[in-house]
């Protein structure tokens, strides 16, 4: 680097001088040094390497007789401010015009060939007072292409965040319409298997007259596929608002050796039938009791215990156990003696709608309860697991979370077998539906108890009108009327002094929990889902018959619909 300067007048600043020089021109950035004139003074290395022109063309001359008119006007611009008022200048590369024309020697690309640059003008003073001009060029390159960089990929990280949105929002709004779909799906089919599982029943039990064999052979596989039809349609709806996280839970504190043994005789009829022995094998030392939502805990272990009778070989056998795997872990297992499941398939076991072939087979079923189970337990704090030895049979367990002893109320025993109607004293029922096949139900099971008097109604106003007149002891009201809802015709039976006592009891379609739980607060007795279980709608008559004292049901607000 040369000065357009004098001599250093002394050894020392001599030496200095030549130290000085030495790092400039090593320096990685280049440096410009303009005099009074805006003649370039000093021209270090790294403005020759990358301008193209030496350190001997530079000194002397101006940076416009240099590079002509290939200068940013902003920076001739700083130079003069710099010059005249002492200021100071940042350029940075933001702009599309390099404030240099200026390039890497070392890379020849289109892109990397123009230097990106950070100039920084500021005035300095020379021994003699006069006024220099130090140009320094920074190459941010690197930077700049960082940048450009992170750039687009914050864009295209927005655009994907975007597009997860919007896929998003398609995902929820599918949801939203499958699950309404499903909703009332299950409503349009519950209505038809109502009559179905109803008139079969009625049939079933010899109240239409005697059977032959074959006539009650052939009435039972419609009774029992129908009660296969109204599983799967609940189990498919269980599904879904576990999906939507719609599920609500009640934790309560449970017995296993209770329990196990109340799920193990509800499946006694099953069992029976296929001539398979379930036995449990208590633990030998007290287990604690588990937290879990009782009626979610009950239908996986009803799945697992079926799914072990139903694929086992005939005359084999079913064990229950329970232990603890692990602490505060208590595990109920189911073991099988039947063929086991295949190792190749044992990964598709847990997903919905796959039955692994045996959709192929006699044995029924819609390959949703293991899904379900699992969901279910997982939402519980629990898991679903199995093992399985093809040729041998297969052990599927439930592990739930302990919540600490409790003491275990006594077993109840009870058959698979459908009870025996209660006695009930004479009554009178009104029935408010407009389905004429559920009415004709309702009016065949009344006509073989004796005592019995049925009135019916097919809209909520006539219903009203008979309420008044005669009085019923039980009405029956089905929640969809035409006109007016079932809510409302309560709302007014409530309203009226001849009929603000009567027990009624909803009737719909609907089984969601929500449905039922609004209905129970809005001041119905009891709320009977379609199809109707007869034994059920029997029990409830026989405790509210029983009941000589008012209904103490009448809440302060009903809703106006559901």
């Amino acid at each position: 680097m040369k000065h357009g300067a004098a001599a250093c007048p002394s050894p020392k600043i001599q030496y200095l001088c030549h130290l000085l020089e030495q790092v400039i021109d090593l320096a990685d950035s280049g440096v410009i040094i303009l005099g009074t004139g805006r003649e370039v003074v000093s021209w270090n290395a790294w403005m020759s390497r990358h301008s193209g022109v030496s350190e001997e063309d530079a000194i002397g001359r101006t940076l416009e007789q240099l590079f002509a008119d290939k200068l940013a006007p902003r920076l001739l611009t700083a130079i003069s401010d710099c010059l005249a008022h002492k200021r100071s200048h940042l350029l940075s590369s933001s702009l599309n015009r390099q404030p240099l024309p200026l390039r890497n020697p070392s890379d020849q690309t289109s892109e990397g060939a123009v230097i990106q640059q950070a100039v920084t003008v500021k005035p300095i003073l020379t021994i003699h007072g006069e006024r220099h001009c130090l140009i320094q060029v920074a190459d941010v390159s690197q930077a700049a292409r960082r940048e450009r960089f992170l750039r687009a990929q914050t864009n295209e990280l927005s655009r994907l965040v975007d597009e997860l949105e919007t896929a998003k929002d398609a995902a929820n709004r599918a949801n939203v319409a499958k699950s309404e779909f499903l909703t009332e799906m299950s409503h349009e089919l519950r209505s038809p298997l109502n009559a179905i599982i109803g008139f079969s029943n009625l049939i079933e039990r010899g109240q239409t007259g005697p059977l032959s064999n074959e006539q009650h052979e052939f009435v039972t596989y419609i009774r029992k596929s129908g009660d296969h039809l109204l599983r799967m349609i609940t189990d498919i709806l269980d599904l879904s608002r576990i999906e939507a996280k719609k599920v609500t839970l009640d934790f309560v504190n449970i017995d296993i050796d209770y329990f196990i043994s109340e799920s193990i005789m509800s499946v006694k009829g099953l069992s029976h039938a296929r001539d398979i022995v379930v036995s449990y094998a208590p633990p030998e030392c007290t287990l604690p009791t588990v937290r879990a939502d009782r009626t979610r805990l009950g239908q996986i272990l009803l799945n697992l215990l079926a799914n072990a009778i139903k694929y086992n070989r005939f005359g084999g056998g079913v064990i229950v156990s329970s232990g603890m795997p692990m602490l505060n872990r208590v595990r109920i297992s189911v073991s099988d003696t039947g063929p086991g499941i295949p190792l190749e398939r044992q990964h598709e076991l847990f997903q919905s709608f796959n039955r692994l072939g045996a959709e192929f087979g006699e044995i029924e079923g819609a390959g949703i309860g293991l899904a379900l189970s699992r969901n279910l337990a997982n939402l519980m704090g629990g898991t679903v697991g199995f093992e399985s030895r093809p040729g041998e049979g297969s052990t599927f367990w439930v592990e739930m979370p302990t919540s600490g002893p409790a003491p275990a109320p006594n077993p109840i025993d009870k058959d698979d077998v459908a009870p025996e109607i209660p006695p009930l004293p004479p009554f009178t029922l009104l029935y408010i539906e407009d389905n004429p096949v559920d009415r004709r139900l309702i009016e065949a099971l009344f006509q073989t108890v004796p005592g019995a008097r049925l009135i019916s109604a097919r809209t909520g106003e006539d219903g009203l009108r008979l309420a008044r007149q005669q009085q019923p002891d039980v009405i029956l009201l089905d929640i969809h009327l035409p006109g007016i809802s079932g809510f409302k015709t309560l709302k007014q039976l409530r309203a009226q002094a001849e009929t603000v006592e009567i027990p009624v009891l909803a009737v719909s379609a609907s089984a969601h929990s929500t449905d039922i739980a609004n209905g129970i607060s809005a001041g119905f007795h009891s709320w009977l889902t379609k199809p109707i279980d007869l034994t059920d709608l029997m029990a409830v008559l026989s405790s509210i018959l029983a009941d000589t004292g008012p209904f103490k049901g009448i809440p302060k607000d009903i809703p106006e619909e559901i």
